[in-house]
């Protein structure tokens, strides 16, 4: 270790990487701790070498628990040697510090996912400072501030372009800018799918100013997608799906306008109604996201999130006995009696006029409905029979096929219920338990990535970015066709600070 090295090089090799592990195992860590300690920068050396050893746990499946250990000693490793590092000097000056790729160190312990470093108070003392930047207000201005924005747009729009103050700057701000931008994204997808003002069919399908309003809006998101991808981690997938609908919606109601006949208009404008309808849905979940700041609310976004990866394993094993339990109740229906003389003389006329599927009188789907509510205690056995369905109905089965009807349902009624119910209530308390510990560093590495996009993004928000993306992108494309020595870099006409300002926001 003491010979001359190159570390990065050494951590690239993976071979190494592993022999490093199974030395360090038999001598107590020590190899590690040398081999970190003699780098060039060792809580950076820390910070990446924890990260090796866990991707390389994912591969190498015999050792996998001891190449968890060894990253969980260089994650331990790596915030012992931060705290000390920052008390000989500020912890802003090292956590902004470059690798040899131009990277930051916050961004060095985001990308290697370092939660127990960036979770350490030094750190989270760092971002909360990013986080308020040289706005020194109380919180109840600054939630003060928040309900302007929203009962008073020109309030929103003249912090959120850069009008000759820095506000637009603060990180606190531009998150209570773009939360205000979903919440009138809400109004807008209320106003026109839900509780529309005006009639939704009409003679014309010429949109209405508000319907106007909420294309304009999604045309903003499409562009800060395109331009800024969102994180996708956790609920920020949820944004894409929030647009995706929207825009489907845009689409049926456009199609209404150049292809559909007028006669199912009705029909069309209804489905367009639910499409927007459940990007309003998605909206509201996504508040969720918007409330990972809080201390309060984002662990326990954490915890939902991964209550509903054990609903969707639930759900995934509920439908394979659903499906199966489903298939049985529509043998049991079909209808059958004994023959008589003449039936059976009969009988190769009757087959052969007989037409397909005849045999399949209950309709699976409506089965699979059943049992799915059954669940629930919505369904009731006479519901599951044909000749029950519908009074007077002339029986087409013995009577003693009820008694195969009540055996499987009530076998249904009691893995599904009885077992995999209560299967689901144990995994989601272990998963609450095991979270809980662990909700508050999950939470701190999110805000961290939500402090770090705050402070880096530039783009304003819906629909604004509208105006000043183009707007740039137009002064941009007229810099490079006048040429450098027309408007050099550093050119300032009487525009020019407007410009400069306005770039930080494409």
């Amino acid at each position: 270790m003491h010979k001359e090295h190159d570390t990065y090089a050494l951590m690239e090799d993976k071979r190494f990487v592993y022999n490093l592990m199974i030395v360090s195992k038999n001598h107590n860590n020590k190899p590690i701790e040398e081999f970190v300690l003699v780098s060039p920068a060792p809580v950076d050396t820390a910070a990446k070498l924890s990260n090796i050893f866990m991707v390389l746990s994912t591969k190498e499946k015999e050792r996998a628990k001891d190449l968890i250990a060894a990253g969980k000693q260089c994650e331990t490793m790596a915030t012992e040697l931060l705290a000390l590092a920052a008390g000989a000097d500020s912890a802003g000056r090292i956590l902004t510090a470059t690798d040899r790729r131009n990277m930051e160190f916050l961004d060095v312990l985001i990308e290697n996912e370092q939660k127990e470093v960036i979770a350490h108070t030094v750190v989270q003392r760092y971002l909360q400072e990013l986080w308020r930047g040289t706005l020194n207000w109380t919180a109840w201005r600054i939630m003060l501030l928040f309900v302007g924005f929203i009962v008073c747009p020109p309030v929103w729009i003249i912090f959120t372009l850069p009008l000759g103050h820095n506000f637009y700057k603060v990180p606190i701000i531009k998150f209570m800018s773009y939360l205000t931008s979903h919440i009138y994204l809400m109004i807008h997808l209320m106003i026109v799918g839900i509780t529309p003002i005006y009639p939704v069919v009409r003679p014309s399908l010429l949109p209405y100013w508000y319907e106007w309003g909420l294309l304009v809006w999604l045309s903003g998101l499409l562009l800060f997608e395109l331009t800024n991808p969102s994180d996708k981690s956790g609920l920020g997938s949820i944004k894409v799906l929030v647009l995706l609908f929207g825009i489907i919606g845009v689409g049926v109601h456009v199609s209404g306008m150049l292809y559909v006949n007028k006669t199912y208009w009705p029909t069309l404008m209804y489905c367009r109604n639910q499409f927007f309808a459940l990007s309003f849905l998605l909206a509201c979940v996504q508040i969720l996201d918007f409330l990972s700041f809080h201390h309060l609310f984002g662990p326990w976004a954490i915890i939902i999130g991964d209550l509903l990866k054990d609903l969707a394993r639930f759900l995934a094993v509920l439908a394979i006995f659903v499906f199966g339990f489903s298939m049985h109740i529509v043998a049991l229906n079909q209808s059958f009696h004994n023959f008589s003389v003449d039936e059976i003389r009969r009988l190769p006329r009757t087959v052969a006029s007989a037409a397909y599927f005849s045999d399949v009188r209950m309709n699976p789907i409506l089965s699979f409905e059943l049992l799915f509510f059954a669940v629930f205690g919505q369904t009731t056995t006479d519901q599951t029979q044909i000749d029950k369905m519908t009074p007077n109905t002339t029986r087409t089965q013995p009577y003693w096929t009820e008694y195969l009807f009540k055996i499987v349902f009530g076998i249904y009624m009691l893995v599904s219920v009885v077992v995999l119910i209560n299967l689901l209530i144990a995994m989601m308390s272990d998963t609450y338990q095991r979270i809980q510990a662990q909700s508050d560093i999950e939470w701190k590495y999110g805000l961290s990535k939500l402090i770090r996009n705050m402070h880096r993004t530039s783009t304003a928000p819906s629909p604004m970015n509208l105006v000043t993306t183009w707007f740039v992108w137009i002064v941009e494309k007229v810099r490079v066709s006048l040429g450098p020595h027309l408007l050099p870099e550093g050119w300032q006409g009487p525009r020019g600070k407007v410009f400069t300002e306005i770039s930080h926001l494409s």
